[in-house]
Order: structure tokens, then sequence, then C-alpha cells
């Protein structure tokens, strides 16, 4: 079954190099080191919890336990705290600790991800990295807690401020940092914000990524991933490097083969501690080294935990016994059987390897199933009386998606040993094997007839997958095609009477659909929309199929043959002992084996996936929580290096922190904050509520700088809640007001409205309301309607068009979009009475010019580069991202989204998109300073390129 859906070389100072090494030995899984101001002791994570440690190893202390997830340690300047990120409130937040042990306190309170970066040199403030305005941007706030300050306004992290405390040195970019090797106009660089400015200016300009600065008396320490070279191989490799402040010239400090996720330098400049391969190290800066630091960790709060659990839901790939009583299914990769009717289901397999397909033998004594491990996939027979399995399948290559003969004799199965996906036959009695098909394409799901005559399956002999049908006792030669929907179609099953066939078919969208067919072929009949994998009964009364309905698939039942009905859900229960080990073994295991059989490429990038997966595997598996499980799984997918790939789980928070669309100035000294912005229709904005007001009271709390207003505002989103406002500092001419806080998501996309309506009137302005200005934020069904909306509304009206593509996260519209742009009108049609109308009702035809930036993503630069191809007008701004692979989000068995690349997109001249970039015609570049002081040097190039193209077209 297939599923397919739409995405220095230089001299180092020291040579220490690790050549081919993978693994080392010891206890793993340490990471984020950081140095006691003494230089004395170590402060790591180790099983989602702190720890600390002397630094030249030894037994190591755990300073925090707590279930939930605890991370990113830093000192404090005086030795006596350390800062840590924790999720024990239900989101992460700042909270800090005694360095020597004690009960930890919290610092910010809001419901978007904090975490610490750095404290000041005087220890009273703690910088950190928060999400609290739609995207990550550094923050301070006093170490008692209290009032939250804004430094950075066009993202930031990993702040490190400078001796004076008066600049601070960041990183910001927008790649997903666990994606490797990146090469792209997404990447991180270092910049440097000076005191009482907003904006900040680069001081590195490196192809790849520059991350993690730390400042350290006159310098500047950093990751960079530069090109490394080992013999004749290159790769890239983060290390540490250095630069000396205000002069900015690189220099490398590390040279090792293996990259170094995170590190820390030492107040005397003398030394380093990083982390490399799961491990901690110590490198001097003389250049000798590094060392692995020997630590031994007591673990015995990690014990190995089981746990009961209720599923209910999951259920796919359902199959009948002969008589129709009972379902066989798999749930989340076991094997279980259940009354057809419902009920408490009977697990048949329960191991860390993935069962699937299971098929009642004619007789409905066996079952026989696939088992995917060590990634190959054989067939396995269980005989339900004896309750004893068998393998009965041992190629090298994948056997899967089998069918019983009828007589129970053979196993028409899938195979892939002839080098082609192909159809295969398996004499039970005597174990031989025959190949069936011999096409080019591939064909698979291959299914007997009850009659025993006919047998079915899919095919790609024709350019899309297809169902076709040959006669059992004939040949390859006599094979028919059956369905022609030019779209992946799958998966048939026979009626009873052996004179008709259901399968599944998509749309160009990806829906999926069963349809019915006469074995001759002709006209197909609907018979489930929002459906796939169907199976027909043994009795002929009764259709199986899955769909995902409320955001799980599972099983439900129709009558046969019937048209569109939504079916109804067979409920089961399934009760089950697992230990939490397991549990992150199968859903690694699953990651595993989706990569290995669905990455979009079969050669994975010349990555040794194998090789990998058992790298990663004891820390990934051995994981306290699933957000460390989740970070070593996100690094293993990031060798992989490609983008549209990550695995993550998102929780329902107990805490939701309520926006009133303002932003707040503390007063040093006085009671009460200063309004500094107010959110255009946002709660503050509809109560009056203007820039240069005093604000000094909500609810019952008198403001002050002390005032955390994260936790004032927390869970009060659509409460009425009062406040205490006033034009002047004067409390005698304030007000109280009532409003309602709304959710950050709610702010955004006010914040969106209204730098739209600015954009829109400067191009209205700039060209007397001739050009049409569209942002497009995405490349949804829900855009393109809006796209079709305004052709037909200004089509007329306007005489050319801006597409504004930048922060286009993508999705995929771009062939409907270009079709619009290229259609011309071929006739008018007129009643007697009505206005003439042209058809197509939806064209284009007039000059456009298009604007792409570096998070400009996906399809957007599938766009882009067709735009550019089919030489449909200028293109202005800096290159695309290089993010394009087509994508399919899967379930895995806890409940995590994966997400895998399953189809690539190539230029006309063979080119691999991912990783390439779309380059504009002009290239004008949008600095951070033009964001924050409203100037858009792209959209006025746009603008002029426009008007000058009306001007010189009929």
């Amino acid at each position: 079954m297939k599923y397919i859906s739409i995405f220095l070389s230089f001299l180092m100072i020291n040579t220490f190099v690790f050549g081919n090494q993978t693994s080392v030995s010891g206890t793993k899984g340490l990471r984020f080191p950081n140095i006691s101001p003494d230089t004395n002791s170590i402060a790591f994570v180790h099983k989602s919890d702190i720890w600390t440690v002397n630094a030249k190893g030894g037994q190591a202390k755990r300073l925090t336990t707590h279930p939930q997830h605890d991370t990113r340690p830093i000192w404090s300047p005086d030795g006596k705290w350390i800062a840590f990120a924790s999720k024990r409130g239900g989101d992460f937040n700042v909270w800090v600790i005694p360095s020597q042990g004690g009960e930890p306190r919290q610092i910010t309170w809001d419901s978007t991800w904090d975490s610490p970066c750095s404290w000041s040199k005087d220890g009273k403030t703690l910088y950190f990295c928060s999400y609290r305005d739609g995207k990550p941007n550094i923050w301070k706030i006093p170490i008692i807690g209290g009032f939250a300050e804004q430094l950075t306004f066009d993202g930031g992290r990993y702040a490190a401020p400078l001796q004076d405390q008066k600049n601070m040195i960041f990183a910001n970019g927008s790649v997903t940092l666990w994606q490797q090797g990146y090469r792209g106009s997404s990447n991180w660089d270092l910049f440097q914000k000076k005191n009482g400015t907003k904006s900040a200016t680069a001081i590195t300009n490196f192809e790849g990524n520059d991350i993690r600065p730390i400042v350290v008396k006159n310098e500047i320490f950093y990751l960079r991933e530069a090109t490394h070279k080992t013999g004749k191989k290159s790769f890239p490799v983060y290390n540490i490097w250095k630069m000396k402040i205000g002069e900015y010239k690189s220099n490398p400090v590390s040279n090792v083969s293996i990259d170094i996720h995170s590190f820390d330098i030492a107040t005397s400049s003398k030394f380093c501690v990083f982390e490399m391969n799961f491990v901690l190290w110590k490198l001097n800066l003389d250049g000798t080294g590094p060392q692995r630091i020997s630590i031994q960790i007591d673990d015995k709060q990690h014990e190995t935990k089981t746990k009961n659990i209720n599923i209910t839901s999951g259920s796919e790939m359902g199959h009948w016994s002969p008589d129709g009583k009972y379902i066989t299914f798999a749930v989340d990769g076991d094997l279980y059987i259940m009354n057809s009717s419902g009920g408490a289901a009977q697990q048949i397999t329960n191991t860390t390897e993935k069962e699937e397909w299971p098929r009642f033998s004619p007789d409905g004594k066996k079952i026989a199933y696939c088992v995917a491990k060590n990634d190959n996939s054989d067939i396995h027979i269980y005989d339900i009386t004896r309750k004893k399995h068998k393998q009965i399948t041992h190629h090298a290559s994948n056997d899967f998606y089998h069918s019983w003969s009828p007589d129970g004799r053979f196993l028409a199965f899938t195979s892939e040993r002839s080098g082609n996906r192909d159809i295969w036959k398996l004499q039970l009695e005597d174990g031989s094997v025959q190949q069936v098909t011999h096409g080019k394409k591939s064909e698979d799901d291959a299914v007997y007839s009850p009659d025993g005559r006919w047998l079915a399956f899919d095919s790609g002999e024709s350019g899309t997958q297809e169902i076709w049908v040959m006669p059992t006792d004939g040949t390859y030669k006599e094979a028919k095609q059956v369905t022609k929907h030019k779209n992946l179609t799958q998966v048939a099953s026979w009626s009873a009477d052996s004179k008709w066939l259901v399968y599944e078919t998509h749309d160009k969208d990806n829906n999926s659909f069963i349809r019915m067919i006469s074995r001759n072929g002709g006209e197909s009949m609907l018979v489930e929309a929002d459906a796939s994998v169907p199976c027909w009964s043994p009795l002929g009364d009764k259709i199986l199929f899955e769909s995902r309905r409320h955001g799980k698939v599972n099983i439900y039942q129709i009558e046969a043959p019937q048209y569109v009905r939504f079916g109804k859900r067979i409920p089961f229960l399934i009760e089950k002992k697992i230990s939490e080990l397991s549990e992150k073994q199968q859903v690694f295991n699953q990651a595993l084996d989706y990569i290995n059989r669905g990455f979009y490429d079969p050669k994975l990038h010349g990555k040794d996936w194998k090789k990998l997966g058992e790298s990663y595997r004891d820390v990934s598996v051995n994981s306290a929580t699933e957000e460390e499980m989740y970070f070593y799984m996100n690094r293993m997918l990031g060798e992989l290096e490609a983008s549209h790939l990550g695995i993550s789980r998102s929780t329902k928070s107990s805490i939701k922190t309520g926006q009133l669309g303002w932003t707040l100035q503390k007063i040093p000294g006085q009671k009460g904050l200063r309004v500094v912005n107010v959110v255009k229709d946002g709660p503050a904005d509809k109560a009056w509520v203007r820039k240069g007001d005093f604000v000094f009271q909500i609810e019952e709390t008198i403001l002050s700088d002390a005032t955390n207003l994260s936790k004032l505002l927390n869970n009060k989103i659509g409460k009425s809640i009062r406040i205490f406002a006033s034009p002047r500092y004067n409390v005698e001419d304030g007000r109280y007001i009532k409003l309602k806080p709304v959710s950050i998501n709610k702010i955004l996309s006010l914040k969106y409205n209204e730098h739209l309506r600015k954009r829109m009137a400067l191009v209205r302005n700039r060209t007397n309301n001739k050009i049409l200005y569209l942002h497009l934020r995405d490349m949804s069904a829900a855009t393109l309607q809006q796209f079709r909306q305004v052709m037909q509304r200004y089509s007329n009206s306007s005489k050319g068009m801006i597409m504004d593509l930048r922060d286009n996260v993508g999705g995929n519209i771009h062939q409907q979009l270009l079709t619009i742009l290229q259609q011309k009108p071929y006739i008018t049609v007129q009643t007697r009475e009505g206005k003439p109308q042209s058809q197509p009702d939806v064209y284009w035809g007039k000059p456009v010019v298009v604007i792409i930036n570096e998070n400009s993503f996906s399809d957007a630069e599938v766009f882009a580069h067709a735009f550019k191809q089919l030489k449909l007008g200028d293109v202005v701004g800096i290159p695309t991202s290089g993010g394009v692979i087509g994508t399919r989000d899967i379930r895995l068995s806890n409940g995590a989204t994966f997400r895998i690349p399953v189809v690539g997109y190539y230029t006309t001249d063979g080119k691999n998109m991912e990783g390439l970039g779309v380059k504009p015609n002009h290239v004008v570049k949008e600095t951070s300073q033009d964001r924050l002081q409203g100037k858009d040097p792209q959209l006025d190039l746009a603008i002029n390129l426009i008007l000058k193209q009306i001007k010189g077209s009929k």
C-alpha cells in the first residue's frame, strides 16, 4: 500500500579528529554543560533533570527531581544560583534553584515557551528567549521576578550581554536548527544590539549557521557549522569558533569531526566544556585536548515504569473472518481479533516490531500478517487455535500485502526481491515461490477473487497507480487495466460473487474515496467519501474501511454497495499494560521504519539510516520524558539534511496567558506602567486606551516594575477584567475600564491585519489605485478561494498586480495559481438582459510582480520558480529558503505527530529544489532596521517595476 500527500577547509588551532567514530562507552545523554564562575563545577542536563559535577569529573549530584522536563542550566555570576527552563508549570518557563540544592523558584509565568539565555554581570537580571510575541525574541526580567521587558523585536535567541551591559550579542535566523548541512537564506547569523536601539547589526555573514554566542572578556565564542575535511571526505560539522569584539574576524577553536551541539567557556578563558556524541568533553584553549570528562551518575530514580492504558481508537487494516462474525485489525503495530459488531478485543501480537495487514485464512483458523523488523518485512502466520506464530518468508527483500487463495493453498504477496515491486505467489505446502507480474513499474496489493479465477492488484504501468485484473491460471500478458482515474488508486477488494471490485482512489488534493467497478472495467460508482483500505465481507453484505475522523484513523463499516454514506464506526476496547520503555522503543522503531520506507529519496541523502538509528537508539528510548526523547530523535532526523522533518506532540496546557493588545513600559521607581503601543482592534484599543496612557491597576493589583503581567493575566481569556488607566500620570484623571483578554493568536492576527492594511494603502497611494496588492500567507485551499474572489472583483479595475509571498509557509496551490495567471479569455457569453461575461470567469492577463524572501517556504518556492521559468513577470526580494518537499504527517503509537518528506520537487533540468532556493530577478535586502522603522525597500522596487510595466504595456 502506498500513501502520498502534499512538501573550510581551514587550519584549526588543535588537531583532535574523531574520524568515523560514532559511539562512546559509559553514561550517555549528557547535554547543555555550563561552567560555574569559579570554574570548579559544571552544571548539565541528564534525563530531563539538572545535575552538577566537579569540572574534572566524578560523581554527579542531582539538583532537580521533577517528573517534567528540566533543561538548559546557567550559573549566576556569584555561583549561588542556577537558572533553568522547566515544563513543570505546564509550559516551559524560567526557574532558578540554589546551586547547592534546594527548592526551585519560578521566575517567568507565560504560557508560551521561555528559556534562559544568560545573567547580567551583577546577577540581578536574567536574559531569556520567549515566543510571547509570536516568534523567538530576547527579553529580560529581574531575578526577583516582576516586569518582563522585551529587548529584540525582529527575532533573536542566545543572548550574550557584553561587559559594559549596554550592548548584546545574539543569534537570529529561521531554519530549523536540527536540520544539518543547511546553506541558504534562512541561516542563522550573529548580531549586535546597542543599548537604546531596537534594531541590530549583523556581525557574521557565513553561508551556514552561526549560533550560541558566549562573551568572555573581549571575545565572542560561538558554534559554526563549517565544512570539515577528513581525507577525501568533506561534510558540515559544528565546531567552536571565536572573534574579538570590534574586529569580528572569525577563527576556529576546535577541530572535531562530530557535531558539537552545546558548549560553555570558563570565565578564566583557559578551557571550554562541550557536548559531543551524547557525553561531555573538556578542551584547553591552549590547543590541548579534547578529553572526555568521566562522570558517574546514580540513576535509580529513572527505573522502567509500567502503566495500564485503555485504547478505544486507532484501528486500521481490518479484515473479515470467513463467516463474517469476527474482524482482525491492527492498532499501533500490534494485531487484534474482536466480534465484528465491536467490543473487547483480543491481542494476538505484542512485540516492539510493527505487525500489519492481518488476513484471515479461508477456513478462519489462521491469520497471515507481515512484520517489519530490522528494516525488512516478512510474512508470518498465526495459528488461532494453537496460538503459535510462524515466519513463512525469509527473503532479504521486503515481502508484504498478501492475500489467501480461496482453497488456502497459496498466498499472493508483494515482494521487492526482483529489484522491482511485483506480485509473487507462495505455495504454503512446500514453500516454493513464483513471480506473477513482471511490469516495469510498482505493482502490489494483490487479492484473489472468491471464486479463485481472478487476481486483482494495483499497477503503475499506465503512468499512475490503477487497478488491474488478470486470470489466476493465465500470464501477466493477459492482465487488463480496470480503472482509469489518473490519480493514486489502490487496495482492491472483491464482492462475494467475484463480479465487482471496491477500491481506494485519491483526487488531486489527496482526498481518498472508495469506489466500485465491474471486474471488466467501465463506469465506477462512489461508495464512500473520506475513506480508504476497503474490505468486502465474505457474505457480501458489508464493507469495512478506514477513515480519519476527529483526528484519528479508525475502522468503519457500511452496507454494500451504497452511495455516499458516513459509515458506522465499529467500537472496540483494548486493555493493555505497557512499560514506558517498550512504548518508547515502539515509537522509535516506527519512526525508523517510516523513514526507511517512505523518505522521498531512496538513497536517504547518502546517509546510513540503519547506523544512525543504532547511534541514537539508547539515548532516545532511555530518555526520562517525551520532550527529551523527541529532542534526540529530531537530532537524528536532522542528520538526513532535509526540511519538513520532525517529531512532536502537542499537549494541552492548563495555563493560557491572556493578551490585552498593548505594550507597557515600566516607570523606574514609580507606580504604574506606561502604554507605548496599542494593537488596532485589540481589547485595549476597543476600550479607548491610547499610546501614552498610564495603567495603574489590573483587578486588585497595583502595577509597578515588580508586577508580572503574565501571571496576572493567566487563564483570563474571554473573562471580563477591570483596569484603571489615565491619560496622564495622575490618578485623578483616571477611569476604570472593563475589557476581555484574548489569545496571543488573536493579537498576532490583528497585528498582521494592520500591517497588511498599511501595505495596501501604500500601493494604492503610490499607484493611484491602479495596482492590486495581495499578500499570500500560505498556499492553502482557503487562500486559493480568496485569490479567486479577488480576481473576479478587481480584474477589470486593476492594471497590474503585486503578489507578495514573503513569510509564506507553503501548501499546495501553485498549479491553480499559475493556471489563473496564464489563462486568457476565449469567448464572451451574454443573455438578453445580462452583462457580458468572459470565459474563463477567472483569469488575469496583466503585468504581475512577485516578492519573495528568506521565509518564503515550500510551495511558495515552487510557485516563484515556475513564475520565473514561465517568464510571467519580475521576482523581487532575496532567495527563498530552499525547503521544498511534499510531506506526510503520520500519527505514531503514542499520539505523536511525525512529519516526513515523501515527494521531491525537481526543476526541468533535474535540480532538486530541496536546498536550492529561488533567486529573484532583482535582489533587494530588507534589514531588521527597515522592518522596525516601517520601511519596505522590496515593496518599493516592486511598485516601481509594476508601474514601468503597465506604462509600457498595451
